[in-house]
């Protein structure tokens, strides 16, 4: 009862809202991902002239952003990078690679200029068409999840063009390399989700530069390959990427703002 009426005298200073507003200001609150860090006050104790040990340790609470910010940008963040990096190159050795196999293909299989057309064109109906999807499962059932899922798609789809009995079979296995590649950007988001305010801007524009490095591997690859084997060779090796890249999703964390939101963390 004394709570109530300290309540109502708040209410009438203006110092505390009606308790139907505080209730709609506590659900909005459950909107929020917060995460609990113990912080150690020995530091400011020493600075005080205090004794530290009698100081006990307090908790202090942040959103998600407010917790990356306070952490920053370390070794992690790099290896976050690194990981993201590497997506991105697969990614890139898969695209680039269109542009030297169109006409080994089409002395294969003995189809005109249209059909060779159609190679690309079906790994970006593919990507259009994957993209929405993946980026629906990442929220649904984590980033870790819709990338894994994706790169394996793309390693079936790569592997599965380079067995093709029939260029009808090729086109097919090319758009599920489509699909897989519109997963890649999952990757991109899940390195965002590490990174630290002050540090986004120039982190995720670092990560075109491997693209420019994967596609200058495929052409060195292509080089190599191509004048002594079969396109199919070079198709097969293409794909090697994506097996260390299934083995670094499985390595790293769940994205903390996914984990925090869905009560994993």
């Amino acid at each position: 009862d004394d709570d109530d009426d300290d309540d109502g005298t708040q209410q009438r200073l203006g110092l505390l809202a009606p308790r139907d507003e505080r209730a709609r200001s506590d659900a909005h609150d459950d909107d929020f991902t917060t995460v609990s860090l113990d912080v150690d006050k020995h530091d400011d104790d020493r600075r005080d002239g205090s004794d530290a040990s009698a100081a006990p340790a307090s908790t202090m609470t942040y959103h998600v952003d407010d917790a990356l910010d306070a952490i920053g940008f370390g070794k992690f963040q790099l290896y976050m990078l690194a990981f993201a990096g590497f997506a991105w190159c697969a990614d890139a050795m898969e695209m680039m690679l269109l542009s030297f196999i169109g006409p080994s293909m089409r002395c294969e299989f003995g189809v005109d200029a249209d059909a060779e057309g159609a190679l690309t064109s079906v790994v970006f109906v593919g990507m259009m068409l994957g993209a929405p999807g993946w980026g629906v499962l990442s929220d649904a059932r984590g980033r870790k999840t819709a990338l894994l899922f994706a790169t394996v798609a793309t390693l079936i789809g790569g592997v599965g063009s380079a067995l093709a009995p029939s260029f009808a079979v090729v086109l097919l296995f090319r758009w599920l390399v489509g699909v897989g590649l519109g997963g890649v950007p999952v990757a991109y988001g899940l390195f965002t989700e590490f990174l630290p305010s002050a540090s986004r801007g120039v982190n995720l524009v670092l990560i075109n530069l491997f693209w420019t490095l994967g596609s200058m591997l495929e052409s060195v690859l292509a080089w190599m390959v191509l004048p002594r084997l079969s396109w199919r060779v070079l198709l097969l090796l293409s794909t090697a990427p994506l097996f260390g890249l299934i083995v670094c999703v499985l390595l790293v964390p769940e994205s903390p703002l996914y984990s925090m939101r869905a009560n994993h963390a």
